[in-house]
């Protein structure tokens, strides 16, 4: 019995979608862990305006960045994936960033490359 290229190609796919669906889950689950854990752990308010909406973690100085956090190794874009770090690896991040409202933050990146 012969099987059509393409469903073959479909059955692969939901196969592998469903071996890895557990760990889609965990990466997800401990990715929100993690990001809680930053926005606790540096005060859980903007350091600029004070507002706790909108937040996104900031290096103060883009020189001292660890490599690892300059791109999203999940999406492949510019960004923080600190979430990504070991434990070791973010505690020695940690002090090295504060968090900005998503305007607190363009405005420094926009004063930053302005320079």
């Amino acid at each position: 019995m012969r099987i059509c290229i393409n469903r073959k190609r479909l059955l692969e796919a939901e196969y592998w979608y469903t071996l890895h669906k557990n760990k889609r889950i965990y990466t997800k689950n401990r990715l929100a862990e993690r990001k809680a854990m930053m926005y606790k752990d540096l005060g859980g308010i903007c350091v600029k305006c004070g507002t706790t909406n909108d937040l996104e973690v900031d290096h103060i100085n883009n020189n001292d960045r660890n490599i690892r956090t300059v791109h999203d190794r999940a999406s492949g874009k510019a960004g923080l994936s600190a979430y990504y770090l070991t434990g070791r690896e973010y505690l020695g991040e940690l002090p090295k960033c504060q968090l900005l409202c998503r305007f607190c933050h363009h405005e420094k990146t926009m004063q930053e490359r302005a320079h």
